[in-house]
């Protein structure tokens, strides 16, 4: 629009049809959605403009004299001393809105702008709902201790805690995450206790299968990585493409990609498919289609190949 400085450092964001950006006039901040401006402030934070993943409301962290707070839907909500980078985010079907905010020293969460109990730190990567937006996980320490909080309530005691933690089942009863004790990564599950410990662990790879209980994902030791999946080891590779995982539909085998030997092989549960130079997902999961057909691309020498793989399945 005339008289407004774009400013792209702000952040633009598309969300189905609708579109806003962040822009400048005459000193002030202020959001713009379609073609409708909203209130003018001191400053709105850059890349903190979020839609909800139905892209019916809009948020984003704004200022006014010192105080932070966050906007939805054009609505002010409290003021902070400072609202936590990245911590902004919609439950799943667009009608919550969480984030991390900072009261002197200590962090709290505010869910529906309800505040939760105070920390000394939060990790703002770690804000997760459930499937169906009725819980909220997070991960959060006092002095040197890490623990997960979910529904407010905080659980166990660790080094750390992994960015890519908490992870709930599909039916959002249960939750895993991925911690570590200082040298060692483990996986924390849904009763509270810890699995083998690896030098590393694909916590992005942490995944529930469909029937919420078991668990899979990827694990470095002893310079290979290996597929676990339902607390049991898998055979030994060079390397595994990382990432959520995926699993068959009816059996529900795990798929995903691994190296060894210099070739990369696509595996569906333990079968182990051709070799490839590459095999390119685009940063994608290996995801079966409802017809249980495994796509993705692949390289030999200088060929370039568009595989279709079927995965086994039950019917």
């Amino acid at each position: 629009p005339a008289g407004h400085t774009r400013d792209l450092r702000r952040g633009g964001r598309l969300a189905g049809r609708r579109h806003g950006y962040i822009a400048r006039a005459e000193g002030k901040w202020f959001v713009v959605i379609g073609a409708a401006e909203g209130k003018r402030y001191a400053e709105v934070a850059a890349g903190t403009l979020v839609f909800s993943p139905d892209s019916k409301h809009v948020a984003y962290v704004a200022r006014i004299g010192e105080k932070w707070g966050v906007v939805v839907d054009g609505a002010e909500g409290a003021w902070h001393e400072a609202v936590l980078d990245r911590s902004l985010t919609f439950s799943p079907d667009g009608r919550r809105v969480a984030y991390a905010a900072r009261a002197g020293r200590t962090w709290s969460v505010f869910l529906d702008g309800r505040q939760g109990p105070r920390f000394d730190g939060i990790s703002s990567a770690t804000l997760r709902f459930s499937p169906d937006g009725s819980r909220l996980a997070y991960a959060a320490h006092s002095g040197r201790d890490w623990s997960l909080v979910v529904d407010h309530a905080s659980a166990g005691k660790h080094h750390g805690i992994g960015r890519s933690a908490p992870v709930f089942s599909p039916d959002g009863k249960h939750v895993a995450y991925v911690a570590w004790d200082g040298a060692k990564s483990y996986v924390v599950t849904p009763d509270g206790t810890t699995g083998r410990k690896y030098e590393t662990i694909d916590a992005a790879s942490l995944t529930f299968g469909s029937d919420g209980t078991r668990l899979a994902y990827r694990a470095f030791s002893n310079e290979r990585w290996k597929l676990v999946d339902g607390g049991r080891e898998g055979k030994a590779y060079d390397d595994m493409l990382k990432g959520p995982l995926a699993f068959t539909r009816g059996r529900g085998e795990p798929v995903y990609a691994a190296k060894s030997g210099g070739k990369w092989r696509l595996i569906v549960g333990e079968q182990e498919g051709r070799s490839y130079d590459l095999i390119l997902t685009g940063g994608h999961r290996l995801v079966p289609t409802p017809s249980g057909e495994i796509r993705f691309a692949a390289v030999n020498g200088s060929n370039l190949y568009l595989v279709t793989s079927a995965a086994r399945e039950e019917r």
